[in-house]
């Protein structure tokens, strides 16, 4: 088991969130930087994935957030 995974300017955030469930079995958390973009690529992430998740403003760019992601599910 895998507690946490962490990724910034890895992939694209729907990338990330296939190939952690392709790869891991099981994990707690995903931690993601998100740019300037990020809310708009959050939400279309939501419309393919289901997951709860937590966001912590950048402290390096106003523009900016971390995610944490749990119960992450691809919809069906």
């Amino acid at each position: 088991m895998t507690d946490l995974i962490v990724a910034r300017a890895f992939k694209p955030f729907p990338v990330v969130l296939g190939l952690a469930i392709e790869n891991f079995i099981r994990f707690n958390n995903i931690i993601l930087y998100l740019g300037k973009n990020g809310k708009k690529i959050l939400m279309e992430a939501l419309s393919n994935w289901q997951f709860e998740y937590k966001e912590k403003k950048s402290l390096t760019s106003e523009n900016s957030f971390l995610i944490k992601i749990n119960n992450l599910k691809k919809k069906i």
